[in-house]
């Protein structure tokens, strides 16, 4: 079966924010109630392309040759193979005039669905670790395997959106036309590995922690919902140098991920008020069209930041 309506926001992860399914959105300047499977989602958001050779060029020279890192250079070579393996057994079957009914209609859903499929084994292999984030439990921040693997799905939600992939092709289009949607699901991959083991290797001077909210202000999330702090105050289209990662997962508990000393000291850090708004601010103004909240009020001081 085709999945059309694919997200790119993960519904597990909303659903914290979320009652019996239903979830306030704000978009397009209206503020409304939603069912999880009618936000942050797009019709065959993941279908894969062939790539052409120019695109394998370019993802080589751009993504893979500039790593000095050999397991990482066989590791992104790999995700060029998994994502053109389908276009390779195509052709071997049409060289040797293989047609058999119902055969195009069967490789059209696979490549609608097979990215779709490998989310949804990253996002199942998570469920453990966001279990562990929501009951305050930080063990997973000091388990090399428990962490290399959230790292690695970090990384992956924080690429995977609309707004990373509509931010590559403002920035591409016109030199390489087509070539994004052609190639983002390649790259996102590739950038997601290299992003999660330089987030792992770097775990002692980039730490982990969680932030946790008891104030009367509720932390709200958005359509990105893993945000680079840095990027947020400076806007998106200016050049960013240095990276700390925020990441809500419920309107209470949120984590971060960066280099500043105030997060060195331990694993938990009780936040106020003013900065649980100063990270809704962030999370508004990160947002590619839609910010979430448990209740219509927690949206209400952040729409106005949606449209810059």
């Amino acid at each position: 079966m085709k999945k059309r309506r694919q997200h790119y926001v993960w519904r597990h992860y909303l659903r914290s924010w979320s009652s019996n399914d239903q979830i306030w959105c704000h978009h397009d300047g209206k503020t409304f109630l939603s069912n999880l499977m009618g936000v942050a989602q797009k019709r065959d958001f993941y279908k894969i392309s062939e790539l052409t050779a120019s695109d394998i060029l370019i993802i080589n020279k751009t993504a893979i040759e500039i790593t000095t890192n050999k397991m990482l250079k066989e590791a992104n070579a790999g995700w060029i193979k998994a994502f053109q393996m389908l276009f390779t057994i195509k052709k071997q079957l049409s060289e040797r005039d293989i047609n058999r009914p119902g055969l195009v209609e069967a490789f059209d859903e696979l490549a609608i669905n097979i990215e779709e499929d490998l989310h949804s084994a990253i996002e199942a292999g998570a469920i453990r670790h966001i279990d562990k984030i929501l009951r305050r439990d930080t063990s997973l921040f000091h388990s090399e395997e428990e962490y290399m693997n959230f790292s690695h799905f970090i990384c992956v939600q924080y690429l995977r959106t609309n707004r990373i992939k509509e931010n590559m092709i403002k920035n591409t289009e016109s030199f390489f036309p087509g070539m994004i949607e052609r190639t983002f699901g390649v790259f996102r991959h590739i950038y997601a590995t290299n992003m999660a083991w330089s987030t792992f290797a770097r775990r002692e001077e980039f730490k982990p922690a969680l932030l946790i909210n008891n104030t009367d202000t509720n932390f709200i999330t958005g359509d990105q919902p893993i945000i680079n702090t840095y990027a947020a105050s400076l806007g998106w289209s200016a050049p960013v140098a240095e990276v700390e990662f925020y990441y809500p997962f419920s309107p209470k508990i949120a984590m971060i991920i960066s280099s500043k000393e105030q997060y060195k000291s331990g694993d938990i850090f009780e936040q106020n008020a003013e900065q649980v708004h100063m990270f809704n601010i962030a999370i508004a103004k990160s947002a590619h069209s839609q910010i979430y909240a448990q209740s219509s009020r927690d949206l209400t001081p952040y729409i106005h930041e949606v449209s810059r």
